[in-house]
């Protein structure tokens, strides 16, 4: 059981023991993300997550370096469309360290302007290795094409012009904007000392601004779309998807169990029908993506282009199934061992806990206990897997994606498959 306090300026702490552990895993949640940029500022929130690195107001970006290596575990970031992380692995003695430093980079960045020039291009080159790998580019493209003119629909690294555009004013704005105790959620899971946590963070973050917190963001509107990336390749990526229900929705179990259905295993009807019945696809699969204000679905495909057609068509056939047939009982079974199995096993390492913890409580104000999440899995019906289907997968709320060699016999109107 975790166990929550929340300090007089807004920052939540939240600790989970493990005695049967380890090691120990350390997060600073930051709701600073994509969907909480204005368009001239897309980017932006990654970036300041690699310049933390590059030096805080007590330390050069050498002597953090070699700080993380004294560790013996690793520290590390990551920005999503809602929140960036700081995050620690280690063991259980040098817990109160990888705190220590993960505060450091959280509330010291010195933004300096000559590691910012060195640090855009480094950005735009992993900006430019994400166009170079279209079987993830792909799901960006979808994304896009499901929320357009939406925040969520802008991409998570950003744009090259905008990267360019940066100096450090820009960054300081920002992070005072975003970074400070209403927006803050410290989260530690395994091999720790609860009390020992919370005396340490609250020294660490006390001093951090209350602020405000961040107001919400709109719902999107339904969209609908293709976007097509030539590529010179023997191989097509596609998906093909829509929006879904969001992250609080008690819908979102019945959703699971409908992706598991269509596209979560090797007995689901995707891969039966496109790989082992006809191999057209050797990689195909069901997948979500849940925010605070929605949700999206996508499936995916890798095929030869001129397969497309003929993919697209039996993808359709799997839909529309699924919207006009309840699942039986041995599937519906599968589909919920599958996704109870996967929630369990997801809990088996103290860094998954603490990110989950925090992550919840960033985003959901809660921490949905593993009983009720189980129960809620369990207790789904058949027909509220079918009134989901019906619900995700009309045709007017589908769009595709595709990177690859478009084969030019296909046009724009055959991928509305479902019409």
């Amino acid at each position: 059981m975790a166990d929550i306090r929340i300090l007089s300026n807004g920052v939540t702490l939240v600790a989970e023991r493990d005695p049967n552990s380890l090691s120990a895993a350390y997060g600073v949640f930051v709701r600073a993300g994509s969907c909480l940029e204005h368009p001239e500022q897309h980017g932006i929130s990654h970036l300041i997550e690699h310049m933390v690195f590059k030096g805080t107001r007590g330390m050069s970006g050498q002597e953090i370096a070699r700080a993380i290596d004294d560790l013996g575990g690793d520290l590390n970031a990551y920005s999503s469309k809602e929140f960036t992380l700081f995050y620690s692995r280690v063991l259980p003695h040098r817990g109160q360290a990888a705190l220590r430093l993960l505060a450091d980079l959280a509330l010291q960045p010195r933004f300096d302007a000559a590691d910012l020039t060195r640090e855009r291009q480094v950005v735009v080159e992993e900006i430019r290795l994400l166009e170079d790998a279209p079987d993830e580019l792909v799901h960006d493209l979808l994304e896009g094409t499901v929320f357009r003119g939406h925040a969520l629909s802008s991409p998570v690294l950003g744009r090259i012009d905008n990267v360019l555009s940066f100096d450090a004013s820009d960054l300081t704005d920002f992070y005072r904007a975003h970074y400070h105790g209403a927006n803050t959620v410290v989260s530690a899971a395994g091999a720790i000392d609860p009390k020992q946590f919370f005396e340490q963070a609250q020294m660490l973050f006390a001093a951090m601004p209350p602020g405000q917190a961040a107001a919400p963001v709109a719902a999107p509107s339904p969209s609908r779309g293709l976007e097509i990336r030539e590529r010179p390749s023997g191989e097509l990526h596609v998906t093909i998807g829509g929006q879904a229900v969001p992250l609080a929705d008690p819908a979102v179990y019945a959703m699971q169990l409908l992706l598991a259905i269509m596209g979560g295993g090797p007995s689901s009807r995707l891969f039966q029908k496109l790989r082992e019945e006809s191999g057209i696809s050797y990689s195909v699969y069901a997948y979500d993506a849940l925010y605070s204000v929605a949700g999206m679905f996508g499936v995916y495909l890798d095929l030869a282009p001129e397969s497309l057609r003929q993919a697209i068509t039996m993808v359709g056939e799997v839909l529309t199934s699924l919207r006009l047939r309840p699942a039986d009982h041995d599937e519906l079974h599968r589909a919920k061992e599958q996704v109870a199995a996967g929630f369990i096993l997801g809990l088996e390492t103290t860094y998954n806990r603490m990110e989950r913890n925090g992550a919840n409580l960033l985003l959901l104000g809660r921490i949905p206990t593993v009983e009720e999440v189980l129960a809620n899995i369990r207790g789904v019906s058949a027909e509220q897997v079918q009134a989901a289907a019906e619900l995700m997968l009309r045709p007017e709320r589908l769009s595709m994606a595709a990177v690859g060699p478009w084969p030019e016999e296909v046009t724009v109107e055959d991928w509305t498959f479902l019409s």
